[in-house]
Parts: C-alpha cells; sequence; structure tokens
C-alpha cells in the first residue's frame, strides 16, 4: 500500500490529492469505515486516520456508529459519513427555461431552491437578482459564510461560448458576459461556471445511467439544443459536440444562425412552440421567458392529451433522431441520453426512438436512454465536484471564526 501519489507532485500536493479522494470515497459509498477506506484508497492506515481527523474537525465528515468488520473479530470500526448542514454550496442555473438558486450542504442535502420569474435580456440584472436571492437565503438559513465553500454556475450555451466563466449564448441573448467575475464580487466566494450539457452529463457519469461507461452522449433539449460527450473516458471540447446546428434536408425553417433546417430551429423546444403558434395553439412568446412559459404550457396540454400538440412533439423526435443518427454514425457512443423537458417529454422521445429504428434497422449501435436528472441536482453535483472534491479545498478557511 501507499501513502504518496506519483512523485512529481509537492508534499501538499500530494496530500491534498489522498483528501479528494477519501471525500469521494465516502461521499460515494457512505457509512465507510477507515478500514474501508484504506482498501479503496490504497493508502495507508496512518494516512487515513490523519486525513479523516482533518475532515472531521473542519466539519465534513462525522462519525456514526460501530460496525463490525466482515471477517474480523475484537474491536468495532467507526462508520464515517458526510457532514449535514455544516459545510455547503450554492447552485444558480441560468437557462432560458430557469433562472434558480439552489443550496445543499456536502453530503448532496438539497436545503432550498428558488426560482425567479424575470426578463433574461440584461445579463447584469439578472446576475445580480440571482445574487440578492443568495444572499437573502442565506441570511435567513443562518449560514456563516466561511462555511460555504463556492459557487457552481449552470448556464445555457454551447461549450465553445463558456471560457473562463465568460458566457456568449444566443438563448439568453447575451454576448461575452463575465458571469463568473460578476457572481464573485457579488458573493465574495469562489465560483466556476459550467454548460448545462456537461453538467448534466457530470451527473449521469458519476451516478447516473452513464455509470461505468467511457463513450457516451448527452443531448440537452429544453428550449434550445445542448450537448456534451466523453469518449475514451476524455470530454470533448468546444465545438465538437455542437450538435444544435446540425442541417437536413426537407425542412426550409430558419435558425438563429441563418442557416435552415438545423435542428435547433426544427427538433428544440424553441421549434415546438414556435409550431404551436403558428397553429394557433398557444399565444404569441418573443423573448425567451415566455417561450418557456409557452413550453410549459405546451408541456401541460400534451399531458392532457392534446393530440396537435403530442403530435408536435412526436415530429420533433422525429427530427431529432437524424442528429442523432449522425452522432452515433461519427462518435459510436455506447449510449445516447436524452435530457431536458423537451427531450424527456413521452411523444418526443417515441418520435426519436421510432424514426431511429427506420435509420438504423440492423445496427443500432448504441442505447438511447431517457435522462431524469433535474437542473437543480445536475448544478449542485457540479459546484460539489468543483469545490469540494478539489485540491483547492480550504480547510482553514472552514474552520475559521
Amino acid at each position: 500500500m501507499q501513502d504518496t501519489l506519483p512523485n512529481t507532485l509537492s508534499t501538499a500536493g500530494i496530500r491534498r490529492a489522498n483528501r479528494e479522494e477519501i471525500l469521494r470515497t465516502v461521499f460515494s459509498h457512505g457509512g465507510t469505515t477507515r478500514l474501508q477506506l484504506v482498501k479503496h484508497t490504497g493508502l495507508t492506515g496512518a494516512a487515513v486516520s490523519r486525513i479523516t481527523r482533518e475532515l472531521i474537525e473542519a466539519g465534513l465528515l462525522v462519525e456514526g456508529e460501530r460496525v463490525q468488520s466482515k471477517g474480523k473479530t475484537g474491536r468495532k470500526e467507526v462508520t464515517l459519513s458526510m457532514a449535514q448542514n455544516t459545510a455547503f454550496v450554492l447552485g444558480f442555473t441560468v437557462t432560458a427555461n430557469r433562472l434558480s438558486v439552489g443550496v445543499s450542504d456536502v453530503s448532496g442535502t438539497q436545503i432550498e431552491t428558488r426560482q425567479l420569474h424575470i426578463s433574461r435580456t440584461r445579463a447584469e440584472e439578472v446576475l445580480r437578482a440571482l445574487c440578492e436571492t443568495a444572499h437573502a437565503m442565506i441570511a435567513e438559513l443562518g449560514l456563516e459564510a466561511n462555511r460555504i465553500i463556492g459557487v457552481g454556475v449552470m448556464v445555457a450555451a454551447p461549450s465553445r461560448n463558456c471560457v473562463d466563466g465568460v458566457v456568449t449564448s444566443a438563448p439568453l441573448g447575451w454576448t461575452n458576459v463575465p458571469v463568473g467575475q460578476l457572481i464573485e464580487e457579488n458573493m465574495c466566494l469562489p465560483v466556476s461556471v459550467e454548460v448545462r450539457a456537461v453538467s448534466l452529463l457530470q451527473v449521469e457519469m458519476t451516478r447516473g445511467q452513464g455509470a461505468g461507461q467511457g463513450d457516451l452522449v448527452l443531448v440537452n433539449n429544453s428550449l434550445g439544443i445542448g450537448a456534451a460527450a466523453v469518449l475514451g473516458g476524455h470530454q470533448l471540447a468546444g465545438a465538437s459536440c455542437d450538435i444544435a446546428h446540425l442541417a437536413f434536408a426537407g425542412d426550409s425553417r430558419s435558425c438563429s444562425c441563418g442557416r435552415k433546417g438545423c435542428l435547433e430551429a426544427t427538433a428544440s423546444g424553441f421549434a415546438v412552440v414556435d409550431q404551436l403558434i403558428a397553429a394557433g395553439k398557444l399565444e404569441p412568446a418573443r423573448d425567451s421567458s415566455r417561450k418557456a412559459a409557452a413550453l410549459a404550457r405546451a408541456l401541460q396540454m400534451a399531458e392532457d392529451g392534446d393530440g396537435e400538440v403530442k403530435r408536435a412533439f412526436f415530429e420533433a423526435g422525429q427530427r431529432m433522431a437524424l442528429g442523432l443518427d449522425a452522432v452515433a454514425a461519427l462518435l459510436g457512443p455506447s449510449s445516447i441520453i436524452l435530457a431536458g423537458e423537451t427531450g424527456r417529454q413521452p411523444d418526443f422521445v417515441e418520435g426519436a426512438r421510432n424514426h431511429l429504428k427506420s435509420l438504423r434497422v440492423t445496427d443500432p449501435g448504441f442505447e438511447l436512454l431517457v435522462s431524469q436528472v433535474t437542473s437543480n441536482t445536475a448544478v449542485i453535483n457540479y459546484a460539489l465536484e468543483r469545490f469540494l472534491f478539489s485540491s483547492e479545498l480550504d480547510l482553514d478557511r472552514l474552520q475559521a471564526d
């Protein structure tokens, strides 16, 4: 067994990496003893004892009941689990159909979530409102500032348009907005920004349907379409998995990118809403917040059995199947996961699956799955990944008076 990682790291770096591994193991398994941590991590008993003591003192781990180790006699082992209501992360969701602030403790228990219903047009006003909501929640919950380890922010944008916390998003109408900087200045906390599709994929890979898979694509379809992929265990970056603007013949609808027949214009939640507005099934909606409300109305109408609305979702799913087929042919994933309010709508899923069968009669080549992960879960998971399971976790700050 070893107490160190490769000697390319400094001693402090090695200890931080070992601490991260222990936190991740306890979070994943729960009710874990120190002896089990030795087996899971490969660290020495002395290293495990030292690190867990530090994490208990910082209020991140707690000791529980004593259990008899399997095959062992004599003294019982004490279980360790993530502490509840002692250290926290914040999650901000900024998409065309959702603005919210969530608070979770480090065990992953979501304490409270609040939604905002305001126009997305003015970026600074939106971010200021999110921060004001967060400050109010912190005060009402009685949280101490030093016990909040960071803010994860999830935005609707392609990966290539979210770099170093600067976001350009067509669904939001934002261009080069320094989201991370503005929130950090207001909250005085560490902030990290990620796109929604990547955040959803992370949850699926760590504890969802994609656990253990090294080749996976997630397509998020709410109002707009986003996608993220992992191949050979490595995430594709930038435009490598931006399928929203794959264009296909047979549909002349114009896209915001200037082309015709893009999935964004024919298979997205935006496309369904626009089709139903044109058919007189929904009231006209110009900005994203009104279209979000229109999509919610359409989803309810479909659930209530409106045949024309159900058909609109079904046809959008058929159109999405063209994109999924292209992705499967190009990237060869073991699974493709549909996510988002439109992506998991039953008629949409049926349309996608039926048309895929006709396109890939003899060789499906992958499994089409449907995600049930919510935006709340995704943004909190991202915040925990970024700030709890991180070499940047500051134990001294957690223990400050």
